[in-house]
């Protein structure tokens, strides 16, 4: 899970560098990243193993706070670490889904899937609020890493 994370940070920094340096394009993001490992020989089956990390690192996070691997406790600030990696590993396993997608020619045209997730997080009755935890999460793992 660790190294097909790293594999997907590492593809983002690359394609950033382009957009910065190169001709231009859309600002890189995960998706993208994947998008440039479908296209590489053996792009399907490299996706393929990177799905089953990233599955296995959504596992192990629901594992570290649900058994609380790193003893942060029950206090509320110690639950909001514990929510946060729950929240990181479903982040990791909605990528590993579309690395999955992409493995099986399922996916790909669109290129909208983080939009998709939003438009669909927003019909819900807390919709922005979820989305404002969602985003607030994503930017914490981002300092984080």
């Amino acid at each position: 899970g660790y190294a097909a994370i790293g594999v997907v940070y590492i593809l983002v920094g690359i394609l950033a560098l382009r957009v910065a340096f190169g001709p231009g394009g859309d600002a890189p993001d995960q998706e993208s990243a994947l998008q440039q490992i479908l296209g590489a020989p053996f792009g399907r089956a490299v996706l393929g193993v990177a799905a089953v990390g990233l599955f296995g690192y959504l596992i192990w996070r629901i594992i570290e706070a649900v058994l609380d691997l790193r003893d942060k406790g029950s206090e509320p600030q110690g639950l909001g670490a514990r929510a946060g990696y729950i929240a990181s590993g479903l982040a990791y396993g909605a990528l590993g889904v579309e690395a999955a997608r992409l493995a099986m020619g399922m996916g790909g045209g669109s290129g909208g899937g983080q939009q998709e997730w939003t438009a669909r997080l927003m019909e819900l009755p807390l919709g922005r609020w979820l989305v404002v935890a969602a985003a607030l999460c994503v930017g914490g793992t981002a300092v984080y890493q």
